[in-house]
């Protein structure tokens, strides 16, 4: 999917919910299980009742490379690394791919695109599309008094297992 820059204003939650409506996806995130949890659980429908039908969930958890502190030489190898597994360990039964790892989010993009999957890059807003509290959301909608929707839907706590060593280290730690 190639959209004209200059047509675009942001990549919000409608956008998200129009590109995997009645799709089979393919989600690559630190944060992918998650997703997926929220997506087949229901929670994302109860708490987002625009929440589209998806014909499949496949998930990719992506793995943490902050502090460069990876096994390769630099963000090409470690990125080439990671396609040929998510090619060799997740089943090719999708055509849109949504991806949100920083910055191996567009290189990783446009490998995708040559294998001829559509491709959309979310930011770290991607969690709270699915009703997944990040700190940066959580402190947003305490400063501006917003009550969540189906507040016992969310995951309000992420789990320690999805938080990488030093994670407070990284933006605050606004990602968790």
């Amino acid at each position: 999917m190639f959209l004209n820059p200059k047509s675009m204003l942001s990549v919000n939650q409608n956008f998200v919910f129009d590109y995997i409506k009645n799709q089979k996806i393919l989600v690559i995130s630190p944060f992918s299980p998650l997703i997926k949890l929220q997506i087949d659980n229901g929670n994302c429908k109860k708490i987002y009742p625009n929440t589209p039908d998806i014909q499949k969930t496949l998930i990719y958890k992506f793995p943490y490379t902050f502090f460069n502190n990876g096994p390769d030489n630099n963000i090409l190898e470690t990125n080439e690394k990671i396609f040929n597994d998510i090619i060799k360990t997740v089943e090719n039964d999708y055509d849109n791919v949504i991806i949100s790892c920083g910055a191996y989010s567009c290189i990783l993009a446009e490998k995708f695109t040559e294998i001829n999957k559509n491709v959309l890059t979310v930011g770290g807003d991607l969690q709270t599309f699915f009703g997944i509290l990040n700190g940066r959301t959580k402190e947003y909608y305490k400063k501006n008094n917003i009550e969540l929707n189906n507040k016992d839907c969310w995951i309000l706590e992420i789990d320690n297992e999805y938080k990488p060593e030093g994670y407070m280290k990284i933006e605050n730690g606004c990602y968790w």
